[in-house]
């Protein structure tokens, strides 16, 4: 009994001893791993002379990439901003339409946006008492482009005797549109 109460203090002893060197190889490797992070962030910012060169040069690519990348899109915005003039234009053209009132006849003029001289010539010929409608209609109307016309020209069907007017007017501001 006595022996077997000696193996267990020394039995107790040992496992004693094994958890102390458990705890400082743990602490060891606390230690061990924070010299390896700073020895690795040591190498990171002193590059030898060959390493610096490698990196000069691959951030001399990402840059010529980036240039390219820019120029591509200057160039679309180029694009976009001609784009954007020529609508400009086409609006401010729509806007500016002439039309010309008379006592009896109501003729609108296409600028640029018609087909040919011959469609422009034919022009649209409307009564006295259409033009005098259509007027009354765009009365209100402080801008003057294809909508607002279009618009005029619904409101005028809405009376049935205007009929082959009407359809001229539909044919004329479909070309207008377009």
């Amino acid at each position: 009994l006595a022996n077997q109460h000696a193996e267990c203090q020394a039995l107790s002893a040992k496992h004693r001893h094994l958890e102390n060197l458990v705890r400082e190889l743990q602490r060891d490797n606390v230690e061990l791993r924070e010299q390896i992070n700073r020895a690795e962030a040591e190498d990171e910012n002193s590059l030898t002379e060959s390493d610096k060169y490698t990196r000069a040069q691959s951030l001399r690519v990402e840059l010529a990439a980036k240039v390219e990348q820019i120029a591509v899109l200057e160039e679309r915005l180029a694009k976009a901003e001609a784009a954007n003039d020529v609508l400009n234009a086409q609006l401010k053209s729509n806007q500016v339409r002439t039309h010309t009132f008379s006592k009896r006849n109501y003729v609108w003029q296409a600028t640029e946006n018609s087909r040919t001289e011959d469609e422009v010539s034919q022009g649209l010929h409307l009564t006295a008492h259409v033009a005098q409608q259509l007027a009354t209609e765009l009365e209100g109307i402080d801008v003057l482009n294809a909508e607002s016309l279009l618009e005029s020209v619904r409101n005028l069907k809405r009376y049935s005797f205007y009929g082959k007017c009407v359809q001229r007017a539909n044919t004329y501001l479909a070309m207008i549109c377009q």
